[in-house]
């Protein structure tokens, strides 16, 4: 196969028939509607972060040999949002709806020889989604050349008594090689090879070979995994021979102050950080992933999820894929398994999320048996699964009861067991997956290890608030295969979802979506820029991979206020000790795995108290100064701060591009969190790409203007392309 990348250089206009802006010339990957004012009327509401919505078309040439036009051409696209339009030489060849979904277009019939047009023209219309889009060509568009392509290609590598085997299972004769990360060879042969003591996939070791395969002229290389997973009832997921439980978490699509733009370095950067925090495992809610985050899971040590839909024929929001589905799923599912089977990450797949179809209706268990025969079709290699929610009971609650009721009164969540409507109404939907993906249903894991011996369970969406109990659930029951946080990462869209309310505020929105100007969801581990958030900190220690204590503050103003959330908050805290009121009482949280811990302000011990779930918790007046906490021999410590004087810069340097975490400091080096305003940012050689920090509601309608940056918390990021000379003045 010959690979044309087609990520450069094409022309972009913005609007439809009533406003088309002048043409611009755009690299990819490119969303057209992140630089775009945000408007607190825009019609995909605080779900889509209050962004715009409209049309783009994308113009591009490109040159085929005479032999390059009489082979089969094929144009590939990772990702279009949404309603993509394909159109080469002035032949509309295809409609695709997904946006999400990777596509593969056969144009053959379409090109000649010498140069050729492309137009491929997208809808980013609201509301048509529950986070946000973006919209346009935000991954990837290459031109495949031949018959072998990495999706007319199924490498299948397993391992037994020490005997690695490679399958291919191809349309045609193909000859093998595999060669080892020293470039030796150590198999060859035809479509089936084997060699003895293959060294095994991991997240802890994530070794790959590399493969290249020959059909007469035609070469192609993969890399490949060999790994053995499990799933054993009673017993759970064994990786390797070994029982695993995964620590995981949802991820949406988009990179933060990129917007949906999936650019390799971005998404290799978020699985770096999601690893660093101890996670091995990441769900692609609730869409398939980009390739290039499949690729960058292989390679770091990432297990992962891969999902097809967040609705079938019953729609959530009046533009979304159920206007499309019953035409366009069988073709978006295989396109899915096609993109995903030859990564050794991928270890599931999921055929939807929190489907209306679950409890019986609309045939919901006959659509999930068409969906599991379509995945088996093109692989038999990997459990289907499902994020089942529960089935909604008559409502016995207010907004504000779930709020302040730790959860227990929210009618969608609340366990029933008298009758069990979830089982009764889910059964025949289940019978269509290997393991069972349950959504905030921590009470059925025990229970339904009783009551379904067989069944093996994946938390699949768990809360932030409850994250203790979640995770000792998962531990104890050996019928439960991992615990899958929502979120892992913040994301635009479905904003303030994780914000933490207070009960006597008279200014507050009482309702699931957050006003304008909340942009994202608020919720995660890691914040919009990459920086860990407590809760992070909370889970690393949670699983027992940071053993040094970490200190916050909640801000004096917030004590004695009784706080409460939808379950995707946390503690209403911060890493801060720099407050404008002393001796107004401060409650203090220290994260430990220790029995007590003791608490230090100025030098002079204030207390010490007993840990309750990893968490020490101290109400301390206020007093300028260091404040310690002191757990099993280990220190941490706030420092209240001076004036911010300097900027300083922490570069993280990948292939393209190189991120630039900007801190606030003082003189002595201490952050500055409470000095947030403009910065000033000149670049050498190179050019600004991104910039923005993670506030969750920017009162801006261009959160993220390149000419207007500003820190929040202390903290900023700039995203320059690699090597760019960058400075940054107060």
């Amino acid at each position: 196969m010959q690979k044309i990348e087609l990520n450069k250089n094409w022309q972009f206009v913005f609007g439809d028939e009533g406003h088309r802006e002048a043409p611009v010339s755009v690299d990819l990957p490119h969303d057209y509607i992140i630089d775009r004012p945000r408007d607190p009327n825009a019609a995909g509401t605080s779900s889509n972060g209050f962004f715009g919505e409209g049309m783009g078309e994308y113009t591009r040439t490109f040159d085929l040999t005479a032999q390059q036009a009489k082979q089969k051409v094929q144009l590939y696209v990772d990702g279009a949002y949404m309603n993509a339009e394909y159109i080469v030489n002035n032949n509309h060849l295809a409609h695709h709806p997904h946006g999400y979904a990777p596509y593969l277009l056969d144009i053959s019939s379409a090109v000649h020889e010498g140069e050729n047009t492309l137009r491929i023209l997208t809808q980013s219309r609201q509301p048509s989604t529950r986070w946000y889009s973006g919209g346009g060509l935000y991954r990837c568009v290459e031109l495949w050349i031949g018959n072998l392509t990495p999706w007319a290609v199924q490498v299948k590598a397993t391992v037994q008594e020490d005997i690695g085997q490679i399958e291919i299972l191809h349309d045609g004769s193909v000859s093998t090689v595999l060669t080892d990360k020293t470039g030796a060879q150590v198999a060859s042969g035809w479509e089936t090879i084997t060699f003895q003591n293959p060294k095994l996939w991991s997240p802890e070791e994530p070794y790959l070979y590399t493969l290249t395969l020959t059909s007469g002229e035609e070469t192609l290389t993969l890399p490949v995994g060999f790994r053995t997973i499990e799933y054993i009832p009673r017993v759970g997921m064994k990786l390797n021979g070994k029982v695993i439980k995964l620590h995981g978490g949802c991820i949406h699509h988009d990179n933060g102050i990129l917007g949906a733009c999936a650019v390799a370095d971005a998404e290799r950067r978020k699985v770096q950080k999601l690893k660093a925090l101890g996670y091995n495992a990441i769900r692609s809610a609730h869409n398939p992933p980009s390739r290039a985050l499949l690729d960058a899971c292989d390679e770091e040590g990432m297990l992962v999820m891969t999902e097809a839909f967040d609705v079938w024929n019953e729609g959530k929001k009046m533009l979304d894929y159920h206007l499309y589905f019953e035409d366009f799923w069988k073709k978006d599912i295989s396109f899915m398994v096609l993109a995903a089977r030859n990564h050794p990450s991928v270890f599931s797949y999921s055929i939807g999320n929190e489907i209306a179809e679950r409890d019986g209706r609309s045939e919901g268990h006959k659509w999930a048996a068409k969906l599991r025969e379509a995945i088996l079709t093109l692989d038999d290699t990997r459990p289907i699964t499902s994020a089942l929610n529960n089935i909604k009971s008559p409502d016995n609650g207010t907004f504000r009861d779930w709020v302040f009721g730790g959860n227990e009164n929210n009618p969608v969540q609340k366990a029933q067991f008298a009758p069990d409507l979830f089982a009764e109404k889910t059964e025949g939907f289940c019978a269509s997956l290997d393991l069972m993906g349950y959504n905030y249903l921590l009470e059925r894991y025990a229970y339904d290890k009783e009551k379904y011996p067989e069944r093996l369970i994946i938390g699949t969406e768990t809360f932030s608030i409850n994250t203790y109990e979640y995770w000792k659930e998962t531990v104890e029951n050996d019928n439960v295969i991992g615990d899958f946080i929502w979120t892992a990462v913040d994301y635009l869209g479905e904003a303030g979802i994780g914000r933490v309310f207070y009960e006597d505020n008279p200014g507050e929105s009482w309702s699931f979506a957050a006003k304008y100007p909340w942009i994202h969801s608020f919720d995660a581990d890691i914040d919009l820029i990459g920086s860990t958030r407590p809760q992070g900190v909370y889970r690393d220690i949670l699983w027992n991979n940071k053993t040094k204590p970490a200190l916050f503050t909640m801000p004096p103003q917030f004590h004695g206020k009784t706080p409460g959330g939808m379950g995707w908050h946390f503690l209403d805290i911060r890493e801060g000790w720099d407050y404008a009121q002393p001796g107004a009482p401060v409650d203090v949280y220290c994260f430990a795995r220790a029995e007590e811990v003791t608490f230090l302000l100025n030098g002079k011990e204030v207390t010490t108290v007993k840990t309750d779930k990893f968490i020490a918790h101290a109400v301390i007046p206020y007093e300028p100064g260091t404040l310690k906490a002191l757990a099993n021999g280990q220190e941490c410590a706030l420092v209240t701060p001076g004036k911010a004087e300097k900027a300083e810069i922490c570069r993280e340097t990948y292939e393209t591009l190189d991120f630039l975490h900007v801190v606030l400091k003082d003189q002595q080096g201490n952050i500055v969190r409470n000095a947030d305003g403009r910065i000033s940012v000149q670049t050498e050689d190179g050019s600004l790409i991104a910039a923005g920090n993670a506030d969750p509601k920017p009162d801006r309608i261009l959160p993220f203007a390149k000419d207007d940056i500003r820190t929040w918390e202390g903290e900023a990021l700039l995203i320059v392309t690699a090597g760019t000379q960058v400075t940054v003045s107060l």
